[in-house]
This record gives C-alpha cells, structure tokens and sequence, in this order.
C-alpha cells in the first residue's frame, strides 16, 4: 500500500488502569510485553534482522516509563508532565523493550515525559521531557543499548503549551489548537528546543514540517556537528 514505517508497538507498561493509553499496550508484564512487541516488530519489519526492503519500519514507544505515569495522568497533558520514578523501576520498564530491540527495530520514540527521579553515571537525571534527556537517550539507549536506529520524538514536543493548556478548564479545553509539550523546557526557544533535542540524539521531529527554527539552529552553532550527522545503518 506504500506504507513505509508505523508507529508502534507500544511497548509501554500498563501499570495503573487508570491510564488512557493503556488500551494500546500488551499489559503490566515486561516479559510479556518484551515477546509480544518482539512479535509485533518482525512481522511488520518481514523479519528478525531489522526491517526488510518489502517490510514496514516499525518505531516502538515510548522510551521510557511512560506507563508509570501518577494518578493515570497522561504526558500530554501538563498536569502529567513528570513522572517521578525510581531507577529500579525505570529499569523495569526498560526490560519491555528487550524484544523490540532484539529484533532489531528500526526507530524509537521517546516519551513525552520528564522522567525524575533516577541516576545516570552518578548524576540525577535533568527535569526535562525524555526526547531533551541526554542521559536516556545518548546515554541508556545508545550507548548502554548499543541502538543505532532512528531517534523519533513524539508530536509537537518544541511547541509552546499556553495559558490554556497549563489550566484547561470545561469551557476552555486542551486541545489540538492548544496542544504543545515543551516539558522542562518551556522557558527557552524553539530554535534551542530543537537544538536541545538533537544534542540529546533526536533524529526526526514528530508533527514539525518547518525546518526554519532547526537551520537558524545549525546556523547558530546550537548543535553540534555529532547531533546533526544520522546515525550509521546497522
């Protein structure tokens, strides 16, 4: 049909049903959720060595935690912006990607959230939105994780959230005019959002099809030569 990538699986954990998007995972297991997004990866990708030239791109999500979210929250909301988790915790979440990255897959998206809490190296992880974490992308998936795929972030992650969106209200709703998730970094730029977000090893924005905010970036010197430089192939 000339599909060329899907996002999915979700290989987020169902640990509070209290939760939205817990309809789309494969439930509170990571053994479980590791096998069956393993699965859900080699049949879109036609096989168990990275996607194939006749298979679809597969982007599991949502790197990391994003299940643990307090109170059944969502991260798109500002209300669910942070979720305050242990490291051992954080590793449990992680085990559910095992698979996905067993097979190989192509892309991984980062959660919207800032992940607070654990430790990387000795250092308290920084309180921003998972796709501007160094520390969980550079760091524990690249090179704990050896990925080398694709790094795409989430929709709309270097829009502004206005007044609205930090205080919905049944007359003034959030919604998809008011939409944006700049979590941790909504006192800067959009030029250094995004600068921010290839620094930490984003390679594709999500919902973003102006690429005016990332050049002035570049031409800024706000991203370094490594970030602006895909990753080599498998």
């Amino acid at each position: 049909m000339g599909i060329h990538m899907v996002l999915g699986p979700q290989a987020d954990l169902f640990v509070d049903p209290r939760w939205a998007r817990g309809n789309g995972t494969f439930g509170a297991d990571p053994a479980r959720v590791s096998a069956l997004a393993q699965a859900f990866v080699e049949g879109v990708q036609h096989g168990a060595d990275g996607v194939q030239a006749d298979g679809v791109a597969a982007v599991v999500k949502h790197w990391a935690g994003y299940g643990a979210t307090p109170h059944g929250f969502d991260a798109t909301t500002y209300y669910g912006r942070e979720i305050p988790i242990s490291n051992a915790e954080l590793v449990r979440h992680m085990k559910a990607f095992d698979g996905s990255f067993a097979a190989q897959v192509a892309a991984v998206m980062p959660t919207y959230a800032a992940i607070t809490g654990p430790h990387y190296q000795g250092k308290p992880f920084e309180p921003v939105g998972a796709a501007y974490n160094q520390a969980l992308l550079a760091g524990m998936l690249r090179h704990d994780r050896k990925f080398d795929g694709l790094i795409i972030s989430d929709w709309l992650i270097a829009e502004d959230c206005a007044a609205i969106c930090m205080s919905p209200t049944k007359e003034h709703p959030h919604t998809l005019d008011t939409l944006g998730m700049p979590w941790g970094v909504q006192s800067i730029g959009k030029d250094k959002r995004f600068a921010k977000a290839m620094n930490a090893g984003v390679d594709q924005f999500g919902g973003a099809d102006d690429p005016a905010l990332l050049l002035a970036a570049l031409s800024k010197g706000l991203i370094s030569k490594r970030a602006s430089m895909m990753p080599s192939p498998a």
